[in-house]
């Protein structure tokens, strides 16, 4: 085997390490190989001298395995950081303010979720209002036609029809108005905890 053939497989079988290192050892046996021809004045044995390149890199990898262990190994997670005796006593003598702060912002946004969800129950209600109307209408009709005032009955009963229709229509859009809050309300609600929590790496 020449030189150039065993360098050649032992850089083959280097391969998994890293390119430093590899260059490292071949540069190593590329020199320990011409003192060898040196020596001897012949290439084949000099070569044949050092070994098979297949027992030269697991000799090699031996000496490595901790290291290339170590680089191929996940990171360790970073320490958690730990409050200093400092920040602990500025975060005690200035709870009075930041509770009451945290207590006024919580306020605040608990306002805000009501105000915006004060349309879809006005909605509802008016639906319900409507319903209800309609039902009186409908089921009090009867009574002025037993009465003898038709007019009356058939009014009766020409509103509570209107108001059904209306409390229909209205059912309909308060899904509808309700469905959108409802996102809206899902993602204020994420944005205030982005604020506070922030986004997971």
């Amino acid at each position: 085997m020449t030189k150039y053939e065993f360098l050649s497989a032992l850089e083959r079988e280097l391969k998994e390490i890293p390119a430093s290192d590899r260059k490292r050892f071949l540069d190593y046996y590329a020199e320990m190989i011409d003192d060898r021809i040196e020596e001897s004045g012949e290439e084949e044995r000099a070569v044949a001298d050092i070994g098979a390149p297949s027992a030269v890199a697991q000799q090699i990898l031996e000496e490595l395995g901790a290291d290339v262990m170590r680089e191929s190994a996940p990171p360790s997670a970073p320490n958690k950081r730990t409050w200093k005796p400092w920040e602990i006593i500025l975060l005690i003598l200035g709870s009075p303010l930041w509770i009451a702060l945290l207590a006024a912002g919580f306020v605040i946004l608990l306002s805000v979720y009501i105000v915006l969800w004060t349309a879809p129950i006005v909605l509802w209600a008016i639906v319900a209002s409507l319903a209800a109307v309609c039902m009186a209408g409908i089921f009090s009709c009867p009574i002025p036609i037993i009465a003898g005032k038709t007019a009356t009955g058939v009014l009766l009963l020409g509103g509570g029809l209107l108001c059904g229709g209306l409390a229909i229509l209205l059912f309909l859009g308060s899904l509808q108005v309700s469905r959108g809050f409802g996102i809206l309300s899902k993602t204020l609600f994420l944005k205030i905890k982005r604020l506070f929590v922030g986004k997971e790496k």
